[in-house]
């Protein structure tokens, strides 16, 4: 059967039976939204959520850990930096209490797409003032924690409403797709960002400490940029009428969110996932600049190793989640998280500048149908009831794995000496790549008890995949 193109109705389409509608208590069957967003808006949207999403990782990347080691801010603080952030997606709660009370999606979303970069300001002015003045530079650490801090409350006030929307205007049968060209975009956009930020920042500062901090500021002020072309993007689409529960007080939109118990198996996977993440990825990058003596140039290559292996492969995850489902997409990609913390442990100052490149290349071409196959879940797996607050407590739990996971880990470093195993000696941030790749282990076991109703077995894909290698590998290199 063929399914609805975006811009049709359900009724235009014959899509399956889980895009036309949900069950309702009694027995009726709810309407669905009317109509999704035209070829057109999903391109807005994508071109809006992919220079969002580069902006944000520029404001939270290794161009921000590599600025912050210049001004020479301590691992216990860099965890705060790092935790803060994290934390401020608990405001989610209030921002999805507002929108079930008001219905309006769009105000919501417009206003957090511009007031996060706007928070960024004063670090790029008062950081471009201080540079030269190292008895100064506390200030310009504690301007950025406290103006990413507050540009992430901004940020996670709307996620709710951005997620409730994208839900309700993209079909689930499109969302795949969606999400392997995101993915695409994404990571080519962050490759080049990174690779030329990266080099103009490594060539033009010629080894003076403040001109490198305001190159670095510089990308920051593309960040704003970038994030305010995001907003103007966001600004022609459409909205869609939302389901609103007839009680909208907190309480009650929790116990809704309670009754969703496969999607609270998800979120707990995804914390887990999150968690695990955030023992690791912040000090592997202050480990890349103290230990291995990696510059920005070479990090940015390894950014465009992974831009182009994992953009390569996303488009054919993305038709796995399409056919099979996002739980068996996940299951193929999970064990890239187990194995990125460990490659760590084979990296040394005399192989790091080959094999780096190369375990980047396997792992982000691996780890891309976790990443599809989550997104997919993200927002097919959220039941019609109280769907912004499901999305809030998403984030919520995700905000408290990725505050806890830094403060720990810079705790850690603080009194773990050098991990040494059977006379191999590394250092004290090898104990955090260790504790990660356990901890990705759990997730494992959570993913296990997640359920999805179109989802097929992981068995079953690589079955057909075996069956089947000889017309898609070619299609696929087309």
């Amino acid at each position: 059967m063929s399914k609805p193109e975006p811009g049709q109705t359900p009724e235009e389409g014959t899509g399956p039976a889980d895009e036309t509608g949900d069950l309702a208590p009694g027995g009726t069957v709810e309407a669905p939204p009317r109509s999704y967003w035209t070829a057109r808006e999903e391109r807005l949207a994508l071109q809006s959520w992919v220079l969002g999403a580069t902006a944000r990782g520029i404001f939270v990347g290794s161009f921000v850990i590599y600025y912050l080691k210049e001004l020479g801010i301590s691992d216990r603080l860099l965890g705060l930096a790092t935790a803060l952030p994290s934390l401020a997606t608990l405001a989610q709660f209030a921002g999805s209490v507002w929108l079930e009370r008001t219905a309006n999606r769009r105000r919501l979303v417009v206003g957090r797409f511009l007031l996060q970069p706007i928070c960024w300001v004063p670090v790029v002015v008062i950081g471009w003032q201080l540079a030269g003045q190292p008895a100064r530079y506390p200030l310009a650490i504690y301007t950025l924690i406290f103006c990413s801090s507050l540009g992430a409350l901004c940020l996670h006030l709307g996620n709710p409403a951005w997620d409730s929307w994208f839900a309700d205007a993209v079909s689930d049968r499109r969302k795949g797709a969606f999400f392997g060209t995101f993915g695409i975009l994404t990571r080519v956009l962050m490759g080049a960002v990174g690779i030329g930020g990266g080099l103009l920042v490594d060539r033009l500062s010629g080894g003076s400490p403040v001109l490198y901090l305001r190159l670095l500021l510089s990308l920051f002020a593309v960040a704003i940029l970038m994030s305010v072309v995001s907003w103007q993007r966001i600004l022609p689409l459409r909205d869609f009428p939302m389901e609103r529960p007839a009680r909208t007080d907190l309480r009650s939109l929790l116990r809704m969110v309670i009754h969703e118990r496969n999607y609270l198996r998800f979120l707990g996977m995804y914390a887990c996932y999150a968690f695990a993440n955030g023992l690791f990825t912040t000090f592997a990058v202050a480990w890349f600049e103290e230990d291995l003596r990696l510059s920005l140039t070479f990090l940015g290559w390894l950014s465009v190793v992974s831009t182009v292996c994992f953009a390569g492969t996303s488009r054919f995850w993305g038709e796995l989640a399409t056919r099979f489902g996002g739980r068996p997409t996940v299951w193929l990609g999970y064990p890239s998280g187990v194995l990125l913390p460990l490659s760590y442990f084979l990296y040394t100052r005399e192989n790091v500048f080959w094999l780096a490149p190369l375990t980047t290349a396997v792992l982000s071409a691996w780890s891309a149908g976790f990443v599809v196959g989550v997104n997919t879940l993200w927002y097919t797996l959220p039941g019609p009831k109280a769907r912004s607050m499901q999305f809030a407590v998403a984030y919520g739990l995700l905000g408290i794995a990725g505050t806890l996971a830094p403060l720990l880990a810079g705790s850690l470093t603080g009194h773990l000496g050098a991990l040494r195993l059977a006379g191999w000696e590394g250092s004290r941030y090898h104990w955090l790549f260790l504790f990660g790749a356990v901890a990705q282990g759990v997730t494992g076991l959570m993913l296990a008890r997640v359920r999805e109703s179109r989802g097929r077995s992981a068995r079953l894909v690589l079955a057909w995949l075996w069956k089947h290698r000889r017309e898609m590998l070619p299609r696929h290199k087309a």
